[in-house]
């Protein structure tokens, strides 16, 4: 018990348990007064137990600051309801990777988390997601409200001219405090190299 009370950092990395189990695990997440970074990776909570990960941050949002969930069968639904229990919350990083079945529908929430009056994120690590142009135009318009300093989409394969042009628009945002633009891995074609290229240029 006295090392619970002081424990800060939870990783679950390809840990096999069942909806029971995991909800079981999620509660005892709950009554650790210290957690403020949370790793789920390889669990394939999938839709059943986002309502379980998602009633964890809702008493983890008033001091859980970096939230990582890699490769988890996400969908859209589940990416909602999570996005939904963050709203207000203290997160400062969050890390949503390896989740190939979100669609532009799903991107949408995570934007209009971001573009919340009372966002602190400022990180968004999004690598090997599957996002593509859909996708993009959903998730720029709530990062050019945020105090947002690096995105990550390196390994994003899909995205095109369009998509580029999406995110030249956060590129280009008067008084950015955007820092650090990861695109490694995402194919980036002389089209979409001039559309970046001018965004950097204008915002000088």
């Amino acid at each position: 018990l006295s090392l619970a009370m002081t424990v800060r950092y939870i990783v679950l990395l390809d840990v096999a348990m069942d909806d029971q189990s995991f909800g079981a695990a999620c509660k005892a997440l709950a009554r650790l007064p210290l957690l403020d970074k949370l790793v789920l990776s390889g669990i394939n909570a999938g839709r059943n137990a986002c309502a379980e990960v998602g009633a964890l941050l809702q008493v983890l949002k008033s001091k859980l600051k970096i939230l990582c969930l890699y490769g988890n069968d996400i969908a859209d639904a589940g990416l909602e309801e999570l996005a939904g229990s963050l709203v207000d919350s203290k997160m400062e990083s969050l890390g949503i990777s390896e989740e190939e079945a979100v669609t532009a529908r799903g991107w949408q929430s995570i934007s209009t988390l971001f573009g919340g009056s009372s966002s602190n994120l400022k990180e968004l690590d999004l690598w090997h997601n599957d996002i593509g142009d859909d996708s993009l135009e959903a998730l720029v318009p709530g990062l050019l409200g945020s105090t947002l300093r690096r995105l990550t989409l390196s390994g994003n394969r899909n995205v095109t001219e369009r998509g580029w042009h999406a995110l030249s628009a956060l590129l280009e945002k008067p008084n950015s405090e955007l820092e650090e633009l990861d695109l490694s891995y995402t194919n980036i074609d002389d089209v979409g190299a001039a559309v970046l290229t001018s965004a950097l240029v204008r915002a000088r």
